[in-house]
């Protein structure tokens, strides 16, 4: 008999955030397995973690990425306990009692449904009232298909109900799934590392006929950092996956793919000035990074869109 809910935590030096959402999430009215796989972390963050006496840790001796380090998580639950669902959960967020089971709940009664998240609000934002910037985003985009956003005939009504609104991806920082579709699908792809991973996973759930939902009626609290700490990391992947994405999109033909890069990359090279002109050097080199690395890796993009054409062809099919 399958357990029924592990929860992924990765951590990278968060020691002044993991607490607070390894409390949240262990007060949980539903049980649940806690998981946290650590990126090699240079600060208390796995002291903090291993303190909470049921929560399982595993800690990598380098920096695998986000992806890699959730597919380690999803292996250890599944060594553990084969279990139903996996809640791939992000460390900078606070998690009440009902949560949990509330979207297990959701995917149990709604079985078309293959990934579901909440609505986030501001971490500090305890009256659950004030969104934040992702899920003001996401309930703006028309229709079910990422590149919707920039292809106009790829839009549509979006299908929505009193209870789900069907988008296009669920966050990586509260992605609740079915561990089923999760192993059918390989988990994330590495290839990622951090960034547009889980917009991959959801594309690709949907290839397989499986639906990807907001509900609209659960709340959780995320801070997002990413947005105000613009490294270099997580300058250039984010940067990069967008056209790493694209690029292994069968749903855009060779002219929308040009027209999506020209959008991406004019709005890449306004990112990389400032007011006055004045040249962001983090921006620049990210995108230097970005065109090498496309560069290098293109035999292999070139084969990851031939199989996805593929999968995506036997879906339409299927239809």
């Amino acid at each position: 008999m399958k357990n029924n809910i592990a929860v992924i935590i990765v951590t990278y030096n968060d020691q002044n955030m993991i607490g607070n959402c390894l409390e949240s999430i262990l007060q949980s009215a539903t049980n649940v397995t806690v998981i946290v796989v650590d990126n090699d972390s240079s600060d208390n963050t796995v002291e903090i973690a291993r303190s909470f006496k049921s929560v399982i840790v595993e800690k990598s001796t380098t920096n695998i990425g986000f992806a890699a380090a959730n597919n380690v998580g999803a292996r250890l639950a599944d060594s553990i306990g084969h279990y139903q669902y996996l809640f791939l959960l992000n460390p900078d967020t606070i998690v009440g009692p009902t949560v949990v089971g509330a979207l297990q709940q959701f995917l149990d009664e709604n079985i078309e449904y293959g990934i579901v998240g909440p609505m986030q609000c501001d971490y500090h934002d305890r009256t659950l009232t004030q969104l934040n910037t992702w899920t003001r985003s996401i309930l703006r985009f028309e229709g079910t298909v990422y590149a919707s956003q920039y292809i106009r005939r790829l839009r549509e009504a979006p299908r929505e109900t009193p209870t789900v609104r069907d988008v296009p991806y669920v966050q990586g920082s509260a992605f609740f799934c079915r561990a089923e579709i999760y192993w059918l699908l390989f988990g994330l792809n590495e290839k990622y590392w951090m960034y547009h991973e889980e917009v991959d996973f959801c594309r690709r759930a949907r290839w397989i006929g499986s639906r990807t939902g907001l509900l609209k009626n659960i709340y959780i609290n995320h801070m997002a950092r990413d947005l105000a700490d613009p490294t270099f990391t997580r300058v250039y992947h984010r940067r990069r996956n967008k056209y790493y994405f694209a690029l292994t999109d069968p749903a855009l033909s060779f002219r929308e793919l040009t027209l999506v890069f020209c959008k991406i990359g004019l709005s890449d090279i306004a990112r990389a000035f400032h007011r006055a002109y004045v040249l962001d050097l983090v921006e620049i080199r990210a995108i230097i990074a970005t065109v090498r690395w496309l560069l290098q890796n293109r035999a292999e993009i070139i084969d990851e869109r031939r199989i996805h054409m593929r999968l995506h062809e036997s879906f339409s099919n299927a239809q």
